[in-house]
């Protein structure tokens, strides 16, 4: 991979299958940070959104937002 980003930010063919595994993982997309957590029997990333609430995703629509994992 170059290390080229997309406009999303998530770099070129990264998928669902790309994102972490392990609990208290932590990826970036729209520049919030998301960690990887147990939530509900399921794991889900969680962080904040553009007004500090807390937010949490799937997998399905971080890969949707893009994401990266380091810090845009």
């Amino acid at each position: 991979m170059s290390g080229s980003v997309t406009p999303r930010g998530r770099q070129p063919g990264q998928s669902i299958a790309d994102l972490p595994t392990v609990p208290r993982s932590v990826v970036w997309s729209g520049g919030h940070a998301y960690v990887l957590e147990r939530v509900r029997g399921r794991a889900r990333w969680v962080g904040v959104d553009d007004r500090g609430r807390p937010q949490e995703l799937s997998g399905a629509e971080l890969c949707h937002r893009g994401w990266s994992h380091s810090r845009p």
